[in-house]
């Protein structure tokens, strides 16, 4: 293998107040992280994060535009990066040091019980921390939802045959074109390539010190359902939000890992004592889920996105980028991969704001444009604002009939369809006037409607925990607690949003928002209810 070895490999790196394993590379520098304090890098991940690759990602914004809702919520991908390479690389640790006392464990992950294996290990883990979100597009996923939306809703051609296959979104197809060229340009990185794939895609082409076993917990540990990569994420975007409820005991939560190896699989588990502290990581993620991430104005941002999106696979003054006649010829991941590591190029929120700018100014999306940069008023009104609107206001006369049951269907698109219509032709009828008298013409609007669901974080197979008698068992038997926090995280969330492309028009829907709304919460439940005295 082609790398420079760390002369003290059986060492630890003293930063703080753990040593910790840094993979097989010297110590190079160290990061002051606001989440997790001090956080070393060595010479490999050093190298890294002076690429364009992660530099780039400076310009990405972890939670896209929710920094106009929550101000302190500037945070980038470049942060959360380094915060999961650092948590990865402390679980993998942690894993080390439970397979030197256990030689069923340390057989089953590694080739041999080497320290050098176990720091290669360590080292593959803290790469795909580090690399694991190296592909997201300006604003993270606002844009990807815009994206679907402008196709999907706006009728925007572009052609995305390039992203197929068992990977499911497109920012990690483009992570992947960035991680091989990154081994295109560091050739002390290629001997990890093939297992921060394996981890990242699921692929199957490697051999070596690790064996599939080890690879399938780093899997487990970056995105399980319990995953260091939402642990970051949950513990960096409350704290920048300023919300109180993202607080989880992270070390006891990782010092909690226990491995099970069972014939040729490994079975990852956590001890019956940390359930206090993964109680605390499912009521944080519900609350950041309900709050933060599916905040009623999320949609709106994507929405509007979508229509700027829309008018720029449309435009054709895309002359200055290299290679890249349009939008999708810039989207497709051999152009922006090329454009990135180059630097020539990087697509990231500065480009997108000067690219959109650019557009306004030649009067193509100039009233979208407006509405992220300028004008917050132009944004899709909130109709329905929060889950509680529709709770406070209306009463079921048989309590079983939940709101999952009663809002069920509208999880069809067909449904949804259905009765955006009827409140769209509803609310002409009642704006009609008011638009002909201050805008002069037909009122033209569009209504959306966002069926949702929190993340509750019951995967496939869920979590599992282990008693100090053996026995293992799932996490909601473990807990009553977690098994009524999967029954609340099912409720659905419905969201309804009402813009018009003519400003005058748009105005006078924010004007008569409320009397709106009121059509639509009469309309949603579609079964005999009482209103609250």
């Amino acid at each position: 293998m082609s790398r420079e070895k760390n002369d003290r490999i059986d060492e630890a790196v003293e930063v703080g107040p753990n040593p910790m394993r840094l993979g097989l590379h010297s110590y190079r520098a160290v990061m002051r992280d606001p989440v997790h304090g001090l956080v070393p890098l060595n010479e490999l991940e050093y190298r890294i994060v002076q690429s364009n690759v992660l530099r780039r990602l400076h310009g990405i914004s972890q939670l896209g535009l929710m920094r106009l809702v929550y101000p302190g919520a500037s945070h980038t991908r470049f942060e959360h990066s380094i915060g999961v390479m650092h948590l990865m690389g402390v679980a993998a640790n942690m894993v080390v040091i439970q397979a030197g006392r256990e030689k069923t464990l340390c057989e089953a992950l590694f080739q041999e019980c080497t320290e050098e294996n176990k720091g290669f290990f360590v080292q593959v883990a803290r790469l795909v921390g580090l690399l694991h979100d190296v592909g997201h597009l300006p604003f993270s996923h606002h844009f990807e939802l815009g994206l679907d939306y402008a196709i999907n809703r706006l009728g925007a051609r572009i052609d995305l045959s390039w992203h197929q296959g068992s990977i499911k979104k497109i920012h990690e197809t483009i992570t992947m074109h960035l991680i091989e060229r990154l081994a295109g340009k560091m050739s002390d990185f290629n001997s990890y390539l093939p297992y921060v794939k394996a981890v990242l895609y699921g692929t199957d082409d490697f051999e070596g010190p690790i064996s599939h076993g080890a690879v399938n917990v780093l899997r487990n540990l970056i995105s399980g359902t319990v995953d260091l990569d939402r642990l970051d994420y949950i513990l960096r975007d409350s704290h920048h939000a300023g919300v109180v409820y993202g607080r989880v005991h992270v070390d006891r939560l990782i010092s909690m890992i226990r491995l099970l190896p069972r014939d040729k699989t490994i079975r990852l588990v956590y001890d019956v004592k940390g359930i206090s502290a993964l109680e605390d990581l499912y009521d944080a993620r519900l609350k950041l889920y309900r709050w933060l991430y599916l905040h009623h104005k999320s949609a709106a941002f994507y929405i509007a996105l979508g229509h700027i999106i829309a008018e720029m696979s449309r435009w054709d003054g895309w002359g200055h980028v290299p290679d890249a006649a349009s939008l999708e010829e810039l989207l497709k991941p051999e152009t922006l991969t090329s454009n990135i590591v180059s630097g020539q190029y990087y697509f990231d929120e500065h480009d997108f704001e000067s690219m959109a700018r650019l557009m306004a100014s030649t009067g193509r999306g100039a009233r979208w444009v407006k509405a992220i940069y300028e004008h917050r008023e132009l944004l899709p009104v909130s109709m329905i604002k929060r889950p509680e609107d529709l709770v406070v206001s209306v009463i079921v006369e048989r309590p079983e009939r939940t709101l999952t049951k009663m809002y069920k269907r509208y999880e069809d698109p067909e449904e949804r369809f259905a009765f955006e219509e009827r409140i769209k032709e509803a609310h002409k009828r009642m704006i009609r006037r008011k638009v002909i008298q201050d805008c002069g013409t037909e009122p033209e609007i569009e209504v959306v409607a966002v069926y949702l669901q929190v993340e509750s974080g019951k995967g496939e197979g869920g979590v599992e925990v282990v008693a100090s008698s053996g026995d293992v068992l799932s996490v909601e038997k473990a807990s009553r607690y977690l098994a009524r926090l999967y029954e609340y995280a099912r409720e659905p969330i419905i969201y309804v949003y009402e813009y018009s492309d003519n400003e005058c028009i748009h105005r006078v829907i924010r004007e008569s928002r409320g009397r709106l709304s009121k059509k639509i919460l009469e309309e949603l439940p579609r079964k005999p209810i009482k209103r609250m005295v």
